[in-house]
C-alpha cells in the first residue's frame, strides 16, 4: 500500500476519533504543533531511522509532547510508532489538515500579488471566491508578494492556479504570437 494511502487512513481515523470525542479543535492544535516539530531534521531522522526501536521513539515522543498534547493525540502517536508507520508521520499530518479543512468547509488560498494588498481587497477576493462555487464555503487567504509578476495577482488553491498577473498575460501573448 502506498504511503499516501496509509497516511490518509491514519489521518481519517484520527479526525474521526477527535470528532467522536469532541476534541477536534484540540487535536488540530496538536497537529499544528507536531507539524512544527517535524520541521526539525533531528526529529524527522529519528522517526525515519530503522535502527531505533519503536519503544525508544515512543519514549522520546512522550518526553517531547506529553505535557502539551491531548491524551488522544499521544495515544495516536503511540499507535503510529507501534505499527511502524512513524516514517510517514509528516504525510499523516498533511493528510489530517486536508481532511480537517474538508470537514470544516475551508479552502486555503494563496494570493500572490506584486504589491501588498489591503485587507479590504483581500476580503473582496475571498468573498468572490466563496460566491464562485469553486471553493468550499469558507476561504482563508495567505498573501505573498512577488514583484516579478508586475501587477495583478495569482490565486492558487486545490491544485489549481488562476493567473491574472501582467507577467502571465505577457507570457500568454508571447505564446500566441510565436505560433
Amino acid at each position: 500500500m502506498s504511503s499516501i494511502r496509509v497516511a490518509e487512513r491514519y489521518a481519517k481515523s484520527l479526525l474521526d476519533l477527535s470528532i467522536e470525542s469532541n476534541e477536534v479543535k484540540d487535536v488540530y492544535k496538536d497537529m499544528k504543533a507536531l507539524k512544527q516539530g517535524l520541521q526539525s531534521s533531528e526529529l524527522r531522522n529519528l522517526l525515519k531511522s530503522p535502527i531505533i526501536q519503536s519503544n525508544v521513539k515512543n519514549q522520546i515522543l512522550d518526553k517531547l509532547f506529553t505535557s502539551a498534547f491531548q491524551p488522544l493525540t499521544m495515544k495516536f502517536l503511540t499507535l503510529v510508532t507501534q505499527k511502524g508507520r512513524e516514517n510517514v508521520l509528516d504525510q499523516i499530518v498533511s493528510a489530517f489538515f486536508e481532511l480537517y479543512n474538508e470537514y470544516k468547509g475551508i479552502t486555503n488560498v494563496t494570493l500572490t500579488s506584486a504589491i501588498a494588498l489591503d485587507k479590504a481587497m483581500v476580503d473582496k477576493i475571498a468573498l468572490q471566491l466563496e460566491k464562485s462555487n469553486s471553493t468550499r464555503e469558507n476561504v482563508t487567504i495567505e498573501t505573498k508578494i512577488n514583484p516579478d509578476i508586475i501587477g495583478g495577482y495569482i490565486l492558487e488553491f486545490d491544485n489549481k492556479q488562476y493567473d491574472a498577473s501582467i507577467r502571465g498575460k505577457f507570457q500568454r501573448l508571447r505564446k500566441e504570437l510565436s505560433r
